[in-house]
């Protein structure tokens, strides 16, 4: 347990021991290692009264401590510390700048054929380019029997037909 008057606020696990946790809270913070039964673990007091947040660097080397003033601490064994393990081994790309195109005088009098859409980049058309379908014939509705025509019943223009049992349900 980290003998924190009321608890820690702030836990983090080393990247490089995974036994060994940074507790912070309040001005102070320590490193204990939770795998040792009876150790207590010595207390680090930081200047300011608040911390706010804490972090350690994916290295282990570093932990950075800010506080509710605006004020980082950093915590470190050496000058030379790498706060990142793998930042030499990949260079950064820059990206390219790509300058805005003029602007094209557009009001209410121009045509919209003055905007210009931009090529599709895949030679694919545009979307509303769709291909002629051919439609096939259909077979006209069948025929109602003119026994059942006698028989409809119009309420509100919708034709009604009670079904009887000489008729069947083929409609």
């Amino acid at each position: 347990a980290i003998p924190f008057p009321i608890g820690a606020q702030l836990i983090k696990y080393s990247p490089k021991f995974s036994s060994t946790l940074f507790g912070a809270s309040s001005n102070s913070f320590q490193l204990a290692d939770v795998a040792a039964l009876i150790s207590l673990p010595p207390v680090y007091r930081f200047a300011s009264p608040d911390i706010s947040a804490m972090d350690v660097s994916p290295s282990g080397e570093v932990m950075v401590a800010g506080d509710m003033r605006g004020d980082i601490a950093v915590w470190t064994d050496s000058q030379m510390s790498a706060v990142n393990p793998h930042q030499s081994s990949i260079p950064s790309e820059v990206p390219l700048q790509v300058l805005p195109e003029a602007p094209i005088p557009f009001n209410l009098e121009s045509s919209l054929s003055a905007l210009h859409l931009p090529p599709p980049e895949d030679d694919s058309l545009l979307l509303s380019n769709w291909p002629v379908m051919p439609v096939g014939r259909t077979t006209a509705p069948k025929k109602i029997d003119p026994k059942i025509l006698s028989q409809v019943t119009q309420k509100d223009f919708v034709g009604y037909v009670q079904n009887s049992p000489a008729i069947g349900m083929k409609y």
